[in-house]
């Protein structure tokens, strides 16, 4: 015989439960941003700064949104609140970042950095917050040792400046010089390796670095 029909209420759910969509990432964001009331509560924060979580553009058939239940298999809980900390997380990210890089050209490079021009560059050609560069350096310690040389090596150091992959005080001095100069650089721990120091550099320690920039 056949099975008896489902009880009314599960029958009401199965009827009711809707069909997942694709969906993309941006408009989950969207949609659980929104659901969740997501507020900067920074008061430097701008609109600007939670570009992230614009919503898609509008169109004439219906607006692409993810689901109430994707991914749960049983209509219960939802995507908003991950993806809400996702946005925060991001959102939170981008602005640190974009008061990083301003730091680098405040008032402050002057109480931790210092740079000497041994060579000048050819003024025209610096480099761009985000993009590569390649130099050629020698680190030393005040007393003369020297700690780390990419002339030893034979091998220039490539890195995206501005993108705190290096210490503070070489992107600061870094992004002021121009294609072929060469510096030397004097940065206080501050910008440097601070109060725990690095491998051979010790703790609080001031260092010196012979700096070419060759290409960006």
């Amino acid at each position: 015989p056949p099975p008896p029909p489902p009880p009314p209420r599960l029958a009401h759910r199965l009827q009711a439960q809707p069909t997942a969509q694709p969906f993309s990432r941006r408009a989950a964001i969207a949609v659980a941003t929104g659901a969740a009331g997501l507020r900067m509560n920074a008061p430097e924060a701008k609109a600007e700064d939670l570009a992230v979580v614009s919503a898609p553009e509008a169109s004439s058939s219906a607006p692409e949104a993810a689901p109430p239940a994707a991914g749960t298999g049983s209509g219960g809980g939802s995507l908003a609140q991950p993806l809400a900390a996702y946005a925060v997380g991001l959102g939170v990210f981008q602005f640190q970042r974009r008061q990083y890089v301003a730091s680098l050209t405040s008032e402050d490079f002057a109480k931790y950095v210092s740079v000497e021009t041994l060579v000048e560059g050819n003024g025209k050609d610096f480099p761009e917050v985000g993009k590569e560069v390649t130099v050629h350096y020698v680190g030393t310690l005040t007393d003369g040792t020297q700690f780390d040389s990419s002339r030893d090596r034979g091998q220039p150091f490539t890195f995206k400046i501005g993108t705190q992959s290096v210490i503070k005080g070489w992107d600061a001095a870094v992004l002021r010089m121009s294609v072929g100069e060469t510096a030397r650089i004097l940065i206080q721990p501050e910008w440097g390796y601070g109060a725990n120091g690095s491998g051979p550099i010790p703790p609080n320690a001031v260092l010196t670095f012979e700096v070419e920039l060759l290409a960006v």
